[in-house]
């Protein structure tokens, strides 16, 4: 009996190899694909132009200096201003100088839109000034 090359069979005798060769490559290479860019893509995430209110007379300028492209900096005139604009979802963080000066406390719009604890880290405004 002669078998065409191209139809090769196993050495047990079953299933030509190309029949089930073929079908698991192409799985391995996209299920490899898959992970590439699923992890290529989550490897350095990097903000770009969040909305932020930013209250205070030389503040707005200096986040937008310090910060970038990286957010887009909505100029408000009070810190109740900027909470309002977190209220209304029109920015997902308010940033505003507190009375004393030497803390900016940032309030952040959570996932499901419910405001967020205020951050106050300390050495998060070096640079910005007092």
């Amino acid at each position: 009996m002669h078998q065409h090359p191209r139809h090769a069979v196993s050495r047990s005798g079953g299933m030509p190899v190309r029949a089930w060769l073929q079908p698991v490559l192409i799985a391995l290479v996209i299920v490899s694909v898959f992970i590439g860019c699923y992890i290529g893509f989550r490897r350095d995430p990097q903000p770009h132009g969040l909305p932020i209110a930013v209250s205070g007379s030389r503040l707005p300028e200096q986040v937008q200096h310090g910060l970038g492209d990286a957010v887009d900096v909505h100029t408000v005139d009070t810190p109740a201003d900027a909470r309002l604009a977190l209220d209304r979802h029109d920015v997902v963080g308010a940033l505003s100088r507190s009375h004393a000066g030497a803390v900016l406390p940032l309030d952040v719009a959570g996932a499901d839109g419910a405001l967020g604890p205020q951050w106050h880290p300390a050495h998060c405004c070096d640079g910005f000034g007092a």
